[in-house]
């Protein structure tokens, strides 16, 4: 009888996320020049093989200062990916992970 509630519970719990991707939040630091516009545009392009790759549009994760701008993204686990952001380059002197 044990055993059968054991598996009866886990088939209740894991049912509703059977089929949810476990994902990891990604933030990127890119730090400016001083001469560095305020706004700059910044878009983060995701490859064509991570469909399940989203941008977090969330002030909490993601925003832009006088000094830096982060980018915040959602990404599946392990996955490795060749993240390309869109930008000035000669805008920035530093990108952290």
């Amino acid at each position: 009888m044990t055993r059968f509630l054991t598996i009866l519970c886990f088939l209740l719990l894991s049912a509703p996320f059977a089929n949810c991707e476990q994902t990891v939040l990604v933030t990127l630091k890119l730090t400016k020049v001083d001469s560095a516009p305020l706004e700059l545009p910044v878009k983060i392009q995701f490859p064509a093989t991570c469909s399940s790759c989203v941008v977090v549009d969330d002030q909490a994760y993601a925003r832009q200062n006088a000094r830096e701008v982060i980018l915040a993204m959602r990404i599946p686990l392990s996955t490795s990916i060749a993240l390309d952001v869109a930008t000035d380059p000669s805008a920035f002197r530093r990108v952290t992970l």
